[in-house]
């Protein structure tokens, strides 16, 4: 399983935490623009 192609269960957890942790901070800049 190492060296496998396809994505690993830490890539997809870091991009999970990464999106959870930048979508609330867009959406807050987004909201308090109107």
């Amino acid at each position: 399983m190492l060296g496998g192609s396809q994505p690993s269960l830490e890539q997809f957890f870091d991009a999970t935490t990464l999106a959870n942790s930048c979508y609330p901070v867009l959406f807050f800049k987004f909201v308090h623009r109107i």
